[in-house]
């Protein structure tokens, strides 16, 4: 079973073609709502393992971060999780007409917002790129630092991660994010599948 999670080269590579084009499709999404003209950076996708990931996000983190999460359903199940450094938030909050007396509830619906269209937009595009249908839990969100993040992030029983890092910058102010997608192993052989007949028909 353990070859049969192991993405190789090919499969990365269309795979970050589909998550550059579902995670653009998100990020369109908010910039309308927020009427700001919005520019992408090209994602960063990695794979990684339960001690790897924790590693990556902890070395990324400020302070304190807005941890997002919601559950996945489908042939593509698991979870996906957004981690929004405070700095971050608050340049997003500039958008909703709030100043730096935000407090953090008021930065948890913002959160949330922006996960649902994030999250729910890149998974439904990728799922619908592999002729599939996804739905999804409500989102939820808490604050995590750089100790309790640890915890959140146990892998439980996903066997990989795929992690989408990205900044998007919108007119003056920048965004940082990473979101992470914990499929179960089934779905990601099934993905994997999918990804071979598209190599088969293109590459």
């Amino acid at each position: 079973m353990a070859n049969e999670l192991k993405f190789n080269e090919d499969h990365k590579e269309v795979l970050r073609e589909l998550m550059n084009v579902a995670y653009g499709s998100a990020t369109a999404i908010i910039a309308e709502i927020l009427d700001a003209f919005a520019t992408l950076h090209v994602p960063k996708i990695e794979l990684f393992h339960d001690s790897q990931l924790r590693d990556y996000i902890i070395e990324k983190m400020e302070d304190d971060a807005f941890l997002c999460s919601q559950g996945i359903n489908g042939r593509i199940s698991g979870e996906s999780i957004f981690i929004l450094n405070r700095s971050s938030m608050k340049n997003i909050s500039k958008y909703f007409n709030l100043d730096d007396s935000a407090t953090d509830d008021d930065l948890n619906d913002i959160a949330t917002e922006l996960t649902n269209i994030l999250s729910s937009t890149t998974v439904g595009k990728l799922a619908n790129q592999v002729d599939s249908m996804v739905a999804f839990s409500p989102p939820s969100v808490h604050i995590v630092n750089k100790v309790s993040v640890k915890d959140d992030l146990k892998m439980k029983n996903y066997s990989q991660a795929i992690v989408i890092s990205t900044s998007i910058e919108f007119e003056e102010e920048h965004i940082y994010g990473d979101l992470i997608l914990f499929m179960q192993d089934e779905s990601i052989v099934w993905i994997k599948e999918k990804l071979d007949l598209i190599i088969d028909e293109y590459l």
